[in-house]
């Protein structure tokens, strides 16, 4: 269901005009985009370039109705309460990229970064068991992450999609970026973790685009300025 003849993102998305592609055709247009840190300098440039991103993103028929299937599915988590906190660790599919090594990160770091362990003052003591009681939002690629989640840090109300993850070194034998040898799932289950990611007013994170994805979802709903990360 996900083929169609120009083998893009426009199998998943409505195309952006009504002009004919030449499929095949290699492109070698020079795209000079806007940095992140212009997008960072600049609130309303960083505005426009969100509403771009939805812009382009709007589902067709067929995936939209899929969607609705796999937010039912045991796949989907059983709920979401907010407020909470959307945490993205990347660790399977990065050690793929020569050109830009990625360290690897223990949870306790992310938490640590975005001061869910910090116990300097009465006031900030407090401020964390009450995020500690929030459910925090877990995407991830690495079956490692969720099993150090449960394992180490069981006091936190971890939600997730039951879906096929890579396990150690499972990535390199595959795909690196399609654990569940499915790709139009994969998909779906991308543009579902953004839904789920921006209903959150909080994000922990490191680089990386799909980072981009799920900070823009959470910005749509509830503006820039509202928005910590």
């Amino acid at each position: 269901w996900a083929m169609c003849p120009s083998q893009d993102l426009f199998c998943y998305f409505l195309p952006i005009t009504n002009c004919e592609v030449e499929y095949g055709r290699p492109d070698d247009r020079v795209y000079s985009g806007r940095s992140n840190k212009q997008l960072a300098s600049n609130a309303t440039l960083q505005e426009e370039n969100i509403w771009l991103y939805s812009y382009l993103m709007r589902p067709k028929q067929e995936v939209r109705r899929r969607l609705v299937q796999l937010r039912h599915s045991p796949q989907a988590p059983p709920s979401l309460q907010t407020p909470c906190t959307w945490l993205h660790v990347r660790r399977a599919d990065a050690t793929t990229e020569r050109q830009h090594p990625r360290n690897f990160y223990w949870l306790q770091e992310y938490l640590d970064m975005g001061n869910l362990t910090t116990n300097n003052t009465a006031g900030e003591a407090t401020k964390i068991e009450t995020e500690k009681k929030n459910d925090i939002l877990l995407l991830t690629d690495d079956q490692t992450t969720l099993e150090e989640a449960h394992w180490l840090h069981p006091e936190y109300n971890w939600v997730y999609w039951n879906r096929t993850r890579h396990h150690g070194g499972d990535h390199i034998k595959t795909h690196s970026h399609i654990p569940s040898n499915d790709e139009g799932l994969e998909v779906l289950i991308i543009l579902a973790e953004m839904e789920l990611a921006g209903r959150c007013t909080r994000g922990i994170h490191g680089t990386s685009n799909m980072v981009t994805l799920f900070r823009n979802a959470m910005e749509l709903q509830h503006r820039l300025e509202a928005v910590g990360l």
